[in-house]
């Protein structure tokens, strides 16, 4: 779970913050972040492997874990069954504070 606080009001100049570093990743923090925003929904760990055409889940849960602790994604209170293991899992998004600072075109 994260530890990000979903209680906590962050000043508008830090969401744009935020939003100014999703937008500056490079490398495959950078794609996992297209993969959040194309599918706009919650997403598995697994769904965004495959999405990049990984077949190895680690190759993407660090960014992920990084992209949380970062505050650019958001790991979801409720999980989900991963379907190829029976197991639960955490489901996580793009974090919906980063959406609202997002600065809307002229």
């Amino acid at each position: 779970m994260s530890d990000h606080r979903d209680d906590h009001q962050m000043h508008e100049n830090s969401l744009l913050a935020y939003y100014a570093e999703a937008d500056n990743l490079s490398g495959r923090r950078a794609a996992v972040v297209a993969v959040y925003r194309k599918a706009a929904k919650s997403l598995r760990d697994r769904e965004v492997m495959r999405a990049l055409g990984f077949v190895d889940p680690n190759k993407v849960r660090p960014s992920i874990t990084t992209l949380i602790h970062k505050g650019i994604l958001h790991e979801e209170i409720r999980s989900a069954k991963d379907p190829d293991t029976e197991r639960t899992v955490r489901l996580v998004s793009l974090n919906p504070r980063m959406d609202a600072a997002k600065p809307k075109a002229a």
